[in-house]
């Protein structure tokens, strides 16, 4: 079974004081270690994730993965590196933003599993506010099942619309749930969850609990 030691959390403490050329590539090998242990981890959550989700296919780890260099063209941050190990499990593959999968992020300062759809573009977002709108009832079921309501406190970085959506009624009884723009969900962990043996079994639970709101989002866009 794959497991994280604290050299995970030493090594992208250390990167983000000190988050600049000459420290990253005198430290790649640690970075490469961490990044590749990672990898390990996420194909066997892929492997075991594929069981119960046959959309995710035959993906592998690496692929799935982002790169530790930011983006910092639009951003006022210049710092050129990430500080953290993530990867995104999609829903048909190849890492797809715009379609439901499975989020996976390990950083020093907060750690986390999760699912849905982060920010959809708007053709996709009237196709799932449709769905839920058509199947309110199975969406609700979903997101108010047990273990459901135990890992996820509703969606993350939860950010609504004041008014209904254009094209649905505002006296629709559950159309909060269409305000929403970003369905996407978050399951925290502690540095010392992280390091735990039983890390891999529990990341698995979170997702394995995300799959039904998975093959809705999925159902919702493709069909």
């Amino acid at each position: 079974m794959i497991t994280f030691s604290e050299s995970l959390f030493a090594t992208l403490r250390e990167l983000n004081e000190n988050n600049h050329k000459e420290w990253f590539d005198k430290n790649k090998a640690r970075i490469d270690a961490e990044r590749k242990n990672f990898e390990l981890f996420l194909d066997e959550i892929i492997s075991q994730l594929r069981e119960m989700d046959k959309t995710i296919g035959f993906q592998s780890a690496k692929s799935c993965m982002y790169r530790m260099y930011r983006d910092t063209r639009f951003s006022k941050d210049k710092t050129p590196y990430k500080t953290h190990i993530a990867g995104f499990i999609a829903c048909g593959g190849n890492k797809n933003h715009g379609m439901p999968g499975y989020y996976i992020h390990l950083e020093d300062t907060g750690s986390c599993a999760g699912a849905g759809v982060y920010m959809p573009e708007p053709d996709n977002l009237k196709k799932i506010r449709s769905e839920i709108y058509y199947n309110i009832q199975e969406f609700k079921e979903i997101i108010s099942g047990k273990e459901y309501r135990k890992l996820f406190d509703g969606f993350w970085n939860a950010d609504k619309l004041k008014k209904a959506p254009q094209g649905f009624s505002q006296d629709f009884p559950d159309i909060e749930l269409l305000k929403h723009k970003n369905f996407a969900t978050v399951h925290n962990f502690s540095n010392k969850e992280v390091l735990d043996k039983s890390f891999l079994e529990n990341v698995l639970h979170v997702l394995h609990t995300s799959v039904p709101l998975n093959q809705f989002f999925y159902r919702a866009i493709t069909e």
